[in-house]
């Protein structure tokens, strides 16, 4: 198919990704500010959805999932029709008329020209401030690479919190395996959790570490490596429930530490939990 052609010829979303965000944090100096900020959000680490516009459903979300992902790429209308409509024929009416819904319900950027542009020869581009949460996700976990660890902690807890489910957990979104766009979103977040999990034990915060597992489990669930430690983790932490997990990330206290009197039970245990982890990587 044209999509998997694609993927073969082209750079795919994850790079597009990094190449604009590094282009951003190299305009902003590389300073704190350096986070995306979207005009539009659209959810994909979960099931597909645009938390502020609701009433985008159906083909037209899916329309605008695929645009999205693809972070100001001008895509061909062949593309479009493969990876949307699964490679059936459309007269070219048909097609221009759900662009130019699309293009309505979107509306304009604050500079007053159209998110979404008119089709061309060479295609359709929605404009990159129309962003996924994935390409937020990144952003987030690139920047705690270079970040001190209070700093990554709470960079990789900020990108972890976006995660809702499996990614792309919906029918009509094929094209995420074919272009590998999946397999490549599983592998972001699977590192971002083993990384916290790790700077987490460090710290001395079973909280945040258990909180690492079970966003990365909601994405790969049952995965083999991480379903493993989580219930390790939670047996030595002395957690009679393992479906049991704080709804918020502890944050640190007036001393810069994270564990209260009962986080540091079961502590001791945990640090062979933290040691397996680090032959995971």
């Amino acid at each position: 198919t044209d999509v998997a052609m694609a993927s073969a010829s082209e750079p795919s979303a994850a790079f597009v990704q990094n190449s604009l965000l590094d282009s951003a944090c190299s305009d902003n100096g590389h300073d704190e500010s350096c986070r995306p900020e979207p005009a539009l959000l659209v959810r994909v680490l979960g099931r597909p959805v645009v938390p502020d516009r609701p009433e985008i459903q159906g083909l037209k979300l899916r329309l605008l999932v695929y645009l999205a992902c693809q972070n100001g790429r001008t895509v061909s209308r062949s593309r479009i029709l493969d990876a949307v409509w699964g490679g059936e024929a459309r007269e070219r009416k048909t097609f221009s008329n759900k662009l130019s819904d699309l293009r309505n319900t979107l509306g304009t950027s604050p500079t007053g020209s159209p998110l979404l542009s008119t089709a061309t020869d060479a295609g359709v581009r929605l404009d990159p401030s129309v962003m996924t949460d994935l390409t937020v996700f990144i952003a987030l976990a690139d920047r705690a690479r270079d970040a001190a660890s209070n700093e990554a902690i709470e960079l990789l807890s900020d990108a972890l919190t976006l995660v809702h489910g499996e990614p792309f957990d919906d029918g009509g979104y094929e094209w995420a395996d074919a272009t590998q766009d999946n397999v490549q979103t599983h592998d972001h977040i699977l590192n971002a959790a083993r990384d916290l999990y790790r700077l987490a034990c460090d710290d001395a915060d079973l909280t945040t570490a258990r909180f690492a597992l079970v966003q990365g489990l909601k994405a790969v669930p049952g995965h083999e490596d991480l379903y493993p430690l989580r219930m390790q983790l939670e047996h030595r932490a002395g957690v009679a429930d393992p479906g049991h997990h704080p709804a918020h990330v502890v944050t640190p206290g007036p001393a810069g530490g994270h564990q209260s009197g009962q986080l540091r039970v079961g502590l001791d245990q945990a640090v062979g939990v933290h040691q397996r982890a680090d032959r995971l990587v």
